[in-house]
């Protein structure tokens, strides 16, 4: 699990890092379609400053929670920032009369929220290493259990939607543009 901690932290915070820029020119975008769960916290996007201020505050709490350091709150403050940046950035990228979000970006959130939480999630990290107070743990599988759920649950809910919005979507056609691509 604290692996799986480390790799899902810096792989998301590097990913923040390095497309950035783009994401920011996404903002200048003038038509802005909030998701459902966003439009109930608000219809119009946070202002650019708060953006841009949600995506660094979370690169580095998740850098934080990468190398054991404050772990528990760091991800939480991590999946909160995600929550207000992601949210943003995909109300200017979604079509208007989408509902669609990412299933992946919906799921970061969730792991984040479920790695807070996880006992032993935090071990080994830099401070308990530091302090030689990094012991074995029983670590439960409810927390591997419930991210594996989620994510499969995840992919088939997108594909049912996928099946519901079209059924031809199955003739492999897409699998074909993806190998293509």
């Amino acid at each position: 699990l604290s692996l799986f901690r480390f790799l899902y932290c810096v792989l998301n915070a590097v990913t923040l890092a390095v497309y950035a820029a783009d994401w920011d020119k996404a903002f200048d975008k003038r038509e802005y379609f909030a998701t459902p769960l966003f439009a109930l916290i608000s219809p119009e996007p946070i202002p650019f400053e708060w953006f841009s201020a949600a995506r660094w505050i979370c690169v580095g709490a998740l850098a934080l929670g990468a190398i054991g350091v404050l772990t528990r709150p760091a991800l939480l403050v991590a999946a909160v920032s995600f929550f207000l940046y992601e949210g943003t950035h995909l109300g200017f990228t979604k079509p208007k009369d989408s509902e669609y979000v990412y299933h992946l970006t919906n799921l970061t959130v969730f792991f984040l929220l479920i790695l807070a939480t996880a006992p032993g999630a935090d071990r080994p990290g830099l401070v308990s290493i530091l302090r030689r107070r990094n012991s074995q743990i029983s670590i439960p599988e409810w927390p591997r259990k419930a991210m594996l759920g989620m994510f499969a649950f995840a992919y088939f809910g997108a594909g049912w939607q996928r099946l519901v919005a079209n059924p031809l979507w199955i003739d492999g056609n897409t699998l074909q543009a993806y190998l293509l691509d």
